[in-house]
């Protein structure tokens, strides 16, 4: 089984969390109700303080969702992606207690996907909602910031060039995409996405080579401003979320086991307590309170 720590990270090894006082603490191991619980690309999200991960590849495409009671440090299924499931590289966000979740493509490069769906916890339902306005693609990211969702990057199948760099606003309500101004960094995927006290943040992953700028994103001008880049050097398919005032990045490809925090207010990037687990890449994570 894969293994997770207290921030929260998993992919196809130990899963791991990280507190605001710098510290590791392994929990529960990820269950799976499909019985694979090994996997890498895989999706995460939360809901008030529950954690979800689904999807992914472990050679094969999977279609799973499992859920993480934060309190009680245990695993529960739930429903599966109703139309075309099988797949990896997805993106997700949560606005006003529901999930947000679709895209990816499957194992092998066959199908990639622009669908879009929506998660009710309190019915513990999907519900297919408008399809992406990009177009089908993977290895994209998204966040949230008052009450919009906000998509971006991301690579198809036959496209030519190392990624997009189009950027995407979701209004949950109007069920509608707008397109918003262009990520001004170069076109890619495998890139990471957070937001923090209204603000979001795209930064690293593969241009035909990984990267290391930092963008921030202003919903209110619709600008973007490039920032400190990230303290950890090049890197692609690593894992970040947020925690308070503080953005989160570690691991990724290279493999490696590094991890580091963003400080909006001054703009800097302080190494933390490297990642305890084996070097990792196309992890997973979330934040759930202070941790």
């Amino acid at each position: 089984m894969k293994t997770l720590y207290t921030i929260i990270l998993f992919s196809c090894i130990a899963g791991l969390s990280i507190t605001a006082q710098n510290t590791w603490t392994q929990k529960s191991d990820f269950m799976s109700t499909y019985g694979v619980a090994t996997r890498g690309e895989a999706v995460g999200f939360v809901i008030n303080d529950t954690g979800y991960i689904g999807t992914g590849c472990n050679g094969n495409s999977i279609f799973d969702f499992s859920k993480y009671n934060s309190i009680t440090d245990t695993w529960a299924g739930i429903p599966y992606l109703p139309s075309n499931p099988s797949r990896y590289e997805c993106v997700a966000f949560t606005i006003n207690g529901k999930a947000y979740c679709g895209m990816g493509e499957t194992a092998g490069g066959n199908t990639d996907f622009g669908d879009w769906w929506m998660y009710d916890p309190t019915t513990n339902t999907w519900i297919q909602k408008a399809n992406f306005g990009g177009g089908p693609r993977y290895a994209a990211v998204g966040f949230s910031i008052g009450g919009k969702g906000y998509v971006g990057t991301g690579d198809s199948l036959g496209h030519v060039g190392g990624g997009y760099n189009d950027f995407w606003e979701y209004d949950p309500i109007a069920d509608t995409w707008t397109k918003k101004a262009n990520f001004p960094g170069a076109a890619r995927y495998d890139a990471v996405g957070f937001a923090i006290n209204g603000k979001g943040y795209i930064g690293t992953g593969w241009t035909n080579t990984v990267v290391n700028d930092f963008w921030e994103y202003t919903p209110a001008t619709n600008t973007w401003v490039q920032k400190a880049n990230y303290g950890g050097g090049q890197v692609s398919q690593a894992v970040g979320f947020s925690i308070g005032n503080y953005g989160y990045i570690g691991t990724g490809y290279p493999s490696n086991t590094n991890f580091y925090a963003y400080n909006q207010t001054n703009d800097t990037w302080t190494q933390k307590a490297s990642f305890p687990g084996t070097p990792v890449r196309n992890a997973v994570g979330f934040s759930i309170g202070n941790k």
